[in-house]
Parts: C-alpha cells; sequence; structure tokens
C-alpha cells in the first residue's frame, strides 16, 4: 500500500509531529560560510551518500529561519550527492550566533570532521567567551600550556563532554608554528603524533618535529619509540 510506506517513511524521516520537523526541498538549504570546519573528506562523504541512498536520512537536518544549515552540512551534501529531493529539516527560529557555532563545533567533534588546528581554533573561540577579561586571558594561558581545571578548559570539557586532557592538547597546538603548523590542517594528520613530541628531550624536539610534519605517514608509536630513544641517549650522554 502506497499511502502506508509513505506514512511509515514519515514517521522516520520527520518523527512526531510535536518536534516540528519539515520535509523541505534540498535545494532550499546552504551552506553556512562561518561553519568552523574547512575540509571535507569526499570520500567519507560518498560512504555517507551510498548509506543514505539505501537507508534513507533518519536524522533532521537543523536550520535557521533563513534555510542556512546549522548543524547537518555533511547530511545535506551526502543527500544531493544520493539524489534526494527532499529532505527532513528541524528550524531553529532565534538560534544566536554564539549558540550556532557552538552547536557546530559539538557535532564536528563528536564525529571527529574536523582538521586538528580548525579544531583547536574552534575550542579557543569558544573558551575566550568564557574569560571575564583580557587580563585573565593572559594569565591562563601563561608560558606552561593550557592546564586542567582552568576556567576556560573546564567549561568546555562541561559544555561538549571532551575530557579535560584532550582540550587542553587541543589548545597546546595552536603554539605550534611553521610547517609542523601546516600540516595540522590536514583533517588526517593524528594530533596525538604532536603530543609525543613533547616526551623527547626539549634540544630534539624541533628536528622530531621537522620529521612528523614532513612524514605525514609515520605513526604515532614510531614517534613515540624515537622520542624514548632520544630521552635515553640524552640521559646516557648525561652520565658519561
Amino acid at each position: 500500500n502506497i499511502c502506508y510506506v509513505k506514512y511509515i517513511k514519515d514517521i522516520i524521516l520527520v518523527g512526531p509531529k510535536n518536534m516540528d520537523y519539515q520535509i523541505i526541498p534540498i535545494e532550499k538549504l546552504k551552506p553556512d560560510p562561518a561553519q568552523p570546519r574547512r575540509y571535507i573528506d569526499q570520500e567519507a562523504l560518498n560512504e555517507m551518500a551510498i548509506s543514505i541512498k539505501n537507508e534513507g536520512l533518519i536524522n533532521p537536518i537543523e536550520v535557521d529561519k533563513n534555510f542556512v544549515i546549522v548543524t547537518g552540512e555533511l547530511r545535506w551534501r551526502a543527500s544531493k550527492i544520493a539524489g534526494l529531493k527532499e529532505v527532513p529539516v528541524k528550524v531553529l527560529e532565534n538560534i544566536s550566533l554564539k549558540e550556532r557555532f557552538i552547536r557546530q563545533v559539538q557535532e564536528n567533534t563528536h564525529q571527529n570532521t574536523m582538521a586538528p588546528l580548525d579544531t583547536a581554533m574552534a575550542l579557543d573561540k569558544i573558551r575566550k567567551t568564557f574569560l571575564s577579561s583580557a587580563a585573565e586571558l593572559k594569565t591562563k594561558e601563561g608560558h606552561g600550556g593550557f592546564r586542567h581545571g582552568e576556567k576556560g578548559v573546564e567549561k568546555l570539557h562541561k559544555l561538549l563532554g571532551i575530557p579535560e586532557s584532550t582540550i587542553s592538547e587541543y589548545l597546546d597546538l595552536l603554539r605550534e608554528t611553521g610547517e609542523l603548523k601546516e600540516a595540522l590542517k590536514d583533517p588526517k594528520f593524528s594530533r596525538t603524533k604532536v603530543v609525543v613530541i613533547k616526551e623527547a628531550p626539549e634540544k630534539y624536539r624541533e628536528k622530531l618535529r621537522h620529521i612528523v610534519a614532513t612524514q605525514k605517514s609515520i605513526p604515532r608509536d614510531t614517534v613515540r619509540h624515537i622520542a624514548t630513544a632520544l630521552r635515553r641517549a640524552d640521559r646516557y650522554e648525561e652520565d658519561e
């Protein structure tokens, strides 16, 4: 029965009527130019399109009153590839710019769709809204990295559910420069390799940064082994 099938499809895609979901022509939606994610993985997008083509779009796309996408841009793009003409949307009528940005960062971080540097910049932008003055901002940053328990880091943890240690590691990426900072713009580049560099003695870290930045396929464990070997070599020289 065609009507019954359409009814079931509406239940799956739109949900209960009181949730204010609508079915909107896909071409009516527009991407947000201020979206914190700068890079789109085309391969992952094509895989998502196959899933949507087979299963349909289950989660609605959030848009503002002008149909600019708040969250769900990747689902929207994948739906276009899948050939959908209409998509379910939830209209957020009065969302502020701050709320919009936070929702976008939440989605991107939980789905791991942003480059490490983009994630660091986005977290820092939100963190700064928690600090009351320029003096407090400078004090909190200091010279030794972003520590656990600091007001901005702690509130980011409560807001996003990301461990404080992970937030601190992301924020510390903002201190990187040169070729390593460029490497961090790649979503496929593992930020944890940068964290491991700090296990090496200070005098070797710049060289290790160069290796990590230029040999992007090098595994994190290999970087850790190098850092450990350098630490042992440094200790051996001191004993001599």
